[in-house]
């Protein structure tokens, strides 16, 4: 059986989600730098303010995906959350916020490798907890046997 520290470090959700967080953090750059510039952005939003909570929300997920990862699975959850939120507003949302539908359907895909990295995150924690419960019973086995 492999060490569940090496299987969590080897990981794709990780990777998938700080892609993810990178791409979000880009489309939000550019779009900070083409309002600057007085150009239509390429989607409703973009601000610093993003950028910076992305930033912290990325650190997190790598320092707590082996260390707490009950931290791990709300920062997952609250990624989830937020490219669910912004895929739907990709389909609802008024045609003029995007300067055309390559776009719209640009930044919705963006937002599912968010969703994806979402589910394999779920993956892990489960993962996680069989380890950490199998762990402790052969523990308490060998005390017995």
């Amino acid at each position: 059986m492999e060490n569940s520290e090496d299987s969590l470090r080897t990981s794709p959700a990780l990777t998938v989600q700080l892609s993810y967080l990178g791409m979000s953090m880009f489309w939000n750059l550019v779009n900070v730098g083409l309002t600057a510039a007085g150009q239509q952005p390429l989607g409703p939003s973009g601000s610093l303010e993003m950028v910076a909570a992305m930033t912290v929300v990325a650190i997190l997920l790598v320092v707590s995906v082996r260390r707490l990862i009950w931290l791990y699975a709300g920062l997952s959850l609250l990624l989830a959350l937020a490219a669910l939120n912004a895929i739907y507003g990709a389909f609802t949302g008024a045609p003029n916020n995007w300067p055309s539908t390559f776009f719209r359907v640009f930044g919705a895909t963006i937002n599912v490798v968010g969703v994806v990295g979402a589910v394999l995150a779920c993956q892990l924690v489960v993962r996680s907890r069989r380890s950490r419960r199998q762990t402790q019973l052969s523990k308490g086995m060998g005390k017995w046997l």
